[in-house]
């Protein structure tokens, strides 16, 4: 029976255990759980300045993700081995229930436990909630078993039990201080009876030996212990509340229903006939030791001021309670209402009390059977972002955040390799970026704002922005002094200048340079020369050092270093910043209780020795153990020496500095550029431009006037200035904004490619109400035969796959009708699509294509009332438009109305054989269901296609025409790439 409960329990968590995406703290866990394993250990033991800073457990779960990460990096594979050892949870659950109780008990507290949602959200959960679930119950079974038998090898076992434990979470010392402040009752006796010392001796040695035993194996975590402690830990604590016990025991026992406590008396009735039973039959000692194992952890968690609230996930002691008390208590209810009508002891007696205590778990477990919640997950925000950069990679390579933590965690997982990221500057160049930030936040100047996507607690802001090195930095000596260089990092200064960097980046958030990632060390190098006629001899060096994220107590490692010199590979150590020097000119930050952050002036003068050579200044960024690390913020250059005639020709250098590091050709009016990323020169007056200078050559301020015309309010990439300050040169990229190519149909438009022809084109994506579109790229023509709903992107990789996306918006002003190939009694309200009528409605699309589909995916917002059986359906057609197939099936029942609008509910279906005619629509019961649909909960429609017969084009002539014809007639937009598109990682992030 043990065995069908563990079927039953794995079935219920295993299923879509990939779907819900990972909440955040599952990110925290996992990027630790990344790291190479001496690191790993070494940042949890020590609280080392991670990107995961505040993680601080034990790492017992991390090196499970660890193991089970190199098996397969998705999301089913790394939260496996939390779904086992809830199932671990379960089978010493039994066993426990079996050694305090008996086994009719056992088997219902482990029925119980399989069926509560609170137990499988947890199983679902990559944290350490079930792994200490198992151990913690393992530790008590081999306690009850040293109380017992009292024998070496029972403290033997009881030692390894708790040793593991402890290493689940910290959280287990209240646990352990239950049992040794049982072990103690027991012994008490002892001081006035004689004859009870004895025993009482050999319990304390065997337990003692255990304790020991468990704390010799705990002593390489004792110190990330006490770093936890100052981190997390505060004096005093939460003053003890009554109903926040009640609302953990509402959470625990019926989780998803938040309206009330109903069905939570039952529950505790059901345990106090568990507790009454075991007085009953004498096993008075084994209630006080289940009473005291779990009531001192659960008063423990309110003594404790952790910085949080007391959640029913801190109580696991209750949590243990109710499953034992009430496994116990229908085992107890049903041999009284069976009472003597079988005899007691035979087979048939111990079936009808099992099969009555089973009955007995279902009616209690009730409000649990609705799982689906589970499988949807909470939000789908993460991935909502990732789908939009990966739908959406229009000339763009990089992703920018406005602070490098935490999202960069989070979004770096679901984008893999389709994007790079800006923690080093390995090639000087032009690069193109998404900048992720949200509403509210910060916002270099410069970018072109693109995207708003509203989800249900923020505004994620999508801009597309570029960024060309001006390295390196050209040195005019001013009177004075004056500042060749500044930069608060509130714009993108820093990667204009910059040499070399390697795991720094400005944090736009904090206005500061910071490292990218707090795992590893970083340095950030500036090549100084001289502009031409200029003689430099000497740089000052000024900036402000600060300190953040100081932990109670703990001494603080990280280090800021300045170096400088003329050979790049042998530079001087000029200032070595340390804890020390805050400490020096901020005594308080010195005292044991300071936490936050401190800042520091520092100034520096560097000797340029040979005025003939580059000078190098590099910063260097270490962190170390006890989390704080180093920022630096208002970085200032002040040359000294003698300028010359330099001021007049630094524009022209730093304009040859942009040339060699990218692409500068002269634009050309009512082309549209293609292919590689190009910048356009342009003199901002033509009395500040008096020449020409190698390469770099720019168009007269006329032709910017009519560039500006034809791109009204595109912002530039650069801007050149001269010693004034005043502009002298723009650089401008026309597909900044918007790459997409605008195809009116049966009209040519003229593109120009500057790369080495012929340029070949393996992706594209379109948009527009076209229809079996035919692309004409100079001579060469490309069918694309496929028929979509208008308001559609499709995305093809020429010789690859190809991914259709529409979604359709359930809002009076986004509302299409007509992209519909059948539609039935609809209504719009409330930004949602239901039915007019008092009966069903249905949408439906249609996706004709000679590209084979391959599958299709949908996710809805469902919202039903559950008076009566309403559903929301999805079904799909192959070739036939009334042959239903229903693959989307939202028709839950229960005393509230149901809704997935938060999570979204997701499916797929994958086809044996590729189809060419797909239909795809929804069904609703009527008025009682609707599904939503608006910007900030999406329906989705999408359409995997092979895309592998299609060949791909290439261009062999620039300029040339670019033009489409179309069965309907239609516009559309278009944008072509060298490089193959991120279909295949779009459809994987669901």
């Amino acid at each position: 029976m043990l065995g069908v409960v563990l079927i039953v329990a794995a079935c219920i968590r295993l299923h879509d255990l990939g779907v819900p995406e990972l909440q955040w703290d599952e990110h925290l866990a996992l990027h630790r759980a990344s790291l190479p394993v001496a690191e790993m250990l070494k940042s949890l033991n020590g609280q080392a300045a991670s990107d995961v800073a505040l993680d601080t457990s034990p790492p017992l779960h991390h090196l499970l993700i660890h193991c089970f990460r190199l098996l397969k990096d998705d999301d089913f594979t790394v939260r496996l081995p939390f779904v086992l050892f809830g199932l671990a949870s379960l089978a010493m659950l039994f066993l426990v229930a079996r050694r305090f109780f008996d086994e009719q008990a056992a088997l219902c507290s482990a029925l119980y436990g399989a069926l509560l949602q609170f137990h499988v959200a947890y199983s679902r959960y990559m944290r350490w909630y079930v792994v200490f679930y198992t151990f913690s119950l393992l530790s008590l079974y081999c306690y009850k078993r040293l109380l017992d038998d009292r024998t070496w090898r029972s403290a033997l076992g009881y030692g390894l039990a708790t040793t593991l434990m402890l290493y689940s979470s910290y959280i287990a010392a209240p646990f352990v201080l239950a049992q040794a402040l049982f072990t103690c009752c027991l012994c008490l006796p002892a001081v006035w009876r004689a004859a009870d010392r004895p025993a009482a001796l050999r319990l304390a040695l065997v337990h003692g030996l255990g304790l020991c035993l468990a704390g010799l194996l705990y002593l390489p975590q004792v110190p990330g212990q006490f770093v936890a402690f100052h981190t997390f830990y505060q004096g005093g604590g939460h003053a003890f509340d009554p109903y926040r016990l009640g609302k953990a025991f509402r959470e625990i026992t019926l989780y998803f229903r938040d309206s009330d406590f109903t069905g939570t008396g039952i529950v505790a009735l059901f345990m106090l006939l568990g507790a009454v039973w075991s007085l009953r039959n004498r096993r008075g000692r084994d209630l006080a030791l289940l009473v005291l194992w779990c009531g001192l952890p659960t008063l423990a968690a309110f003594a404790v001021n952790v910085q949080t609230q007391v959640t029913a996930k801190y109580l696991v002691g209750l949590f243990f309670a109710v499953l034992l008390f009430a496994g116990a208590g229908s085992a107890a209810l049903a041999r009284w209402l069976l009472g003597r009508r079988l005899a007691p002891g035979s087979g048939r007696h111990a079936a009808a009390c099992l099969a009555l205590g089973f009955a007995g778990i279902l009616w209690i477990s009730g409000p649990n059977f609705q799982y689906e919640a589970l499988y949807r997950g909470w939000h789908h925000n993460v991935q909502r972002w990732a789908r939009y950069l990966l739908l959406h990679k229009e000339d763009v390579g990089y992703v920018m955040f406005e602070y490098n933590r935490p999202k960069k965690v989070v979004l770096t997982r679901e984008l893999r390799d389709a994007y790079r990221y800006f923690g080093d500057v390995d090639a000087r160049g032009y690069r193109k970026f998404y900048y992720v930030t949200q509403q509210g936040g910060f916002e270099p100047a410069g970018l072109v704002r693109v995207m708003d996507m509203p989800q249900e607690d923020e505004t994620v802001l999508f801009s597309r922005g570029g960024v060309v090195s001006q390295a390196p930095l050209v040195v005019s000596p001013g009177p004075g002094g004056a500042p060749v260089y500044t930069d608060d990092f509130t714009t993108l200064r820093f990667y204009e200048t910059v040499w070399q960097a390697h795991n720094v980046a400005p944090d736009y958030r904090l206005h500061a340079l910071s490292l990218y990632s707090l795992d590893a060390p970083g340095q950030a190098t500036w090549k100084l020369v001289a502009a031409p006629g200029a003689t430099c001899r000497s740089v000052a060096v000024r900036f402000d050092a600060v300190m953040r994220a100081k932990i109670r107590v703990m001494r603080p490692e990280a280090r800021l270093r300045l170096y400088a010199g003329q050979d790049p590979d042998r530079l001087a150590l000029v200032e070595d910043i340390d804890y020390d020097r805050f400490v020096a000119a901020d005594p308080g930050y010195g005292q044991a209780g300071a936490t936050g952050e401190s800042t520091l002036p520092v100034a520096a003068n560097l000797a340029w020795a040979d005025p003939g050579k580059p000078l190098y200044v590099r910063l260097e960024f270490l962190t170390g153990r006890y989390s704080a690390y180093i920022d630096l913020e208002r970085l200032r250059f002040e040359a000294a020496g003698e300028p010359g005639d330099a001021a007049a020709r630094t524009p022209l250098a730093v304009l040859d500095n942009i040339a060699a590091n990218a692409a500068l050709a002269p634009w050309t009016p009512d082309v549209a550029p293609l292919g590689p990323d190009v910048l356009h020169a342009f003199c901002a007056a033509d009395a500040r431009c008096p020449g020409r200078s190698g390469a770099a050559a720019w168009q007269p301020a006329a032709d910017l006037a009519r560039f500006r015309a034809a791109h009204p309010g595109l912002p530039p990439v650069a801007v050149v200035g001269g010693a004034d300050g005043e502009p002298v040169f723009y650089l401008y990229d026309p597909r900044l904004a918007d790459s997409t190519v605008a195809l009116p149909d049966g009209r040519g438009e003229k593109v120009a490619v500057d790369a080495e022809l012929p340029w070949t084109v393996r992706g594209l994506s379109f948009t527009g109400g076209v229809s079996r579109p035919v692309l004409r790229l100079g001579r060469e023509s490309l069918p694309i035969p496929l028929a979509v709903p208008e308001g559609s992107l499709v995305t093809l990789n020429l010789g690859g796959e190809g991914l259709v996306s529409l979604s359709p918006l359930f809002t009076p002003e986004g509302f299409d009708l007509y992209n519909m190939v059948r539609r039935d009694n609809l209504n719009i309200l409330r930004k949602s699509l239901t039915c007019l009528k008092d009966r069903p409605c249905l949408a439906e699309y249609v996706f004709a294509s000679e590209i084979p589909i391959k599958g299709v995916r949908a996710m809805i917002h469902p919202v039903l009332q559950t008076d009566k059986p309403n559903y929301a359906r999805v079904f799909y057609g192959v070739n036939d438009i009334d042959a239903r197939k229903v693959f989307l099936d939202f028709s839950e029942r229960g005393p509230l109305d149901v809704s997935s609008t938060y999570e979204g509910v997701v499916r797929e279906v994958l086809f044996d054989k590729p189809v060419n005619i797909l239909f795809v629509g929804c069904e609703l019961s009527g008025p009682g269901a609707s599904i939503r649909s608006d910007p900030k909960y999406p329906m989705r429609i999408e359409v995997l296609l092979d895309a592998s017969a299609l060949p791909a084009v290439s261009l062999g002539a620039t300029p040339t025409t670019l033009r489409q014809d179309s069965q309907v007639g239609g516009a559309m937009r278009l944008w072509l790439s060298g490089e193959p598109l991120p279909v295949r990682e779009a459809w994987a992030t669901r």
